[in-house]
């Protein structure tokens, strides 16, 4: 099996790719019958794939005030912007930050997804940047958003949001 993401070629028993860990085996969340990588419908009973596990995605109207969802239209496509684009204090980072907000907020696996590829992207751009001790911008801003990424129910953004560990 190809993985939609990288495009690795993985066993056909693969549940996740050998090269990226995205998942490779889905099932539906309604009748259990098995997806291809690809469905945003289960083809035995057309139940919508992805979102909150156990159920659709909510709606944007449920939790995206009016006067926001412009702004939320145009951050779609923020996350494609080149990384040598100025950007915010906070750089890849902060973005994906951003993100991480907009996947808790809406259960939407599309912002996750775009908050991982911002993570990556990050690790590759601090590679001989000379700013390695900077916060967001550096190896420790992006190892602490690396393990963010990594349980994204728990993430905050460093000195801009309350922690959210579990005691």
């Amino acid at each position: 099996m190809v993985c939609p993401r990288c495009r690795t070629e993985n066993p056909p028993q693969a549940k996740f790719c050998l090269e990226c860990v995205t998942p490779l085996a889905r099932r539906c969340t309604s009748c259990g019958t098995p997806l291809p990588p690809s469905a945003k419908f289960c083809l035995e009973c057309a139940h919508p794939v992805g979102g909150v596990p156990g159920g659709p995605a909510r709606a944007p109207e449920s939790y995206i005030p009016r006067h926001l969802a412009e702004k939320i239209l145009t951050s779609r496509t923020t996350w494609k912007e080149p990384d040598t684009v100025a950007n915010l204090c906070c750089g890849l980072a902060g973005r994906a930050y951003g993100l991480l907000n907009l996947y808790r907020a809406s259960g939407d696996r599309e912002w996750f997804d775009r908050a991982r590829e911002l993570t990556e992207r990050a690790a590759i751009h601090i590679e001989g940047s000379g700013i390695a001790g900077s916060l967001y911008k550096g190896d420790v801003g992006v190892a602490v958003l690396a393990a963010d990424v990594s349980d994204p129910e728990a993430a905050c953004m460093p000195l801009f949001e309350p922690e959210r560990w579990s005691r």
